[in-house]
C-alpha cells in the first residue's frame, strides 16, 4: 500500500459509518444533501475501504466534481473524510494533490450496485458505450483520410480532443492535397467523401 493510500485507510479506519451520495464532492463536502445509501455494519464499512484501495495516486485531477461521495462519520457524527469518486476508475481526498487510481474500479461499482446504488455503475457502462461509439467514428474517419494525409490522422483526430487547430497542418494538409489532387473539384470531392 502506498504512503497515501495507508494515510487515506487510517484517516477512516475508525468511521462508525459511511454516507453514500449520489453526485461529487466539493470544498470538502458531498454535493448532494441526502445520502442515497448508509453503512454502517462493521462488514460493509470494512468492505468498502477495502474496495477503495488505491495503485498510485496521479499528478492529475479530474476537471468534473464525480459520480458518488463517500463521507465517512465517527461515533459522534463527525465527518472524518469525505472521498468523491470519479468515473468509476479514480477517488479523490483533498488530503492527496491529485486523483488515485483505484486498484478494482470495477469492483467497487459492483459491490454499490449490489448494495442498491446502481447509479455509478450505470454511468460506467454509459460512458464505456459512448467511448466505443466515438472509437468506432475515429476508425471510420480515420479509414476514409486520403492516403496523402494519412500519416497526419493522429494530428487530425487531436484537434477533436483539444478544439485546438494547427495553421501549420492545415497548410501541410493542403498543400498536400493540392499536390496529389491539383484539380479543385476533384480534390474537393475527395475531401467530402
Amino acid at each position: 500500500m502506498t504512503k497515501e493510500a495507508s494515510a487515506l485507510d487510517r484517516q477512516i479506519a475508525s468511521a462508525a459509518r459511511v454516507r453514500v451520495f449520489d453526485d461529487g464532492v466539493t470544498n470538502d463536502r458531498p454535493v448532494s444533501r441526502s445520502p442515497v445509501l448508509e453503512l454502517h455494519r462493521p462488514g460493509d464499512l470494512q468492505h468498502l475501504r477495502s474496495a477503495l484501495a488505491v495503485t498510485a495516486v496521479t499528478d492529475w485531477l479530474c476537471m468534473c466534481i464525480g459520480d458518488a461521495a463517500f463521507e465517512f462519520v465517527d461515533v459522534n457524527g463527525g465527518s472524518l473524510a469525505t472521498i468523491g469518486l470519479h468515473h468509476g476508475t479514480h477517488i479523490r481526498w483533498s488530503f492527496w494533490d491529485g486523483d488515485a487510481q483505484l486498484s478494482d474500479g470495477i469492483g467497487l461499482l459492483n459491490w454499490l450496485a449490489d448494495a442498491g446504488f446502481t447509479a455509478p455503475l450505470d454511468r460506467h457502462r454509459q460512458d464505456l458505450e459512448q467511448r466505443a461509439v466515438a472509437a468506432a467514428q475515429a476508425q471510420a474517419w480515420s479509414d476514409a483520410v486520403p492516403e496523402p494525409l494519412s500519416d497526419l490522422i493522429p494530428r487530425m483526430l487531436a484537434t477533436s480532443q483539444t478544439g485546438v487547430v494547427d495553421s501549420d497542418l492545415i497548410r501541410l494538409a493542403s498543400d498536400r492535397m493540392a499536390t496529389s489532387f491539383p484539380e479543385t473539384v476533384e480534390r474537393c470531392q475527395i475531401l467530402l467523401e
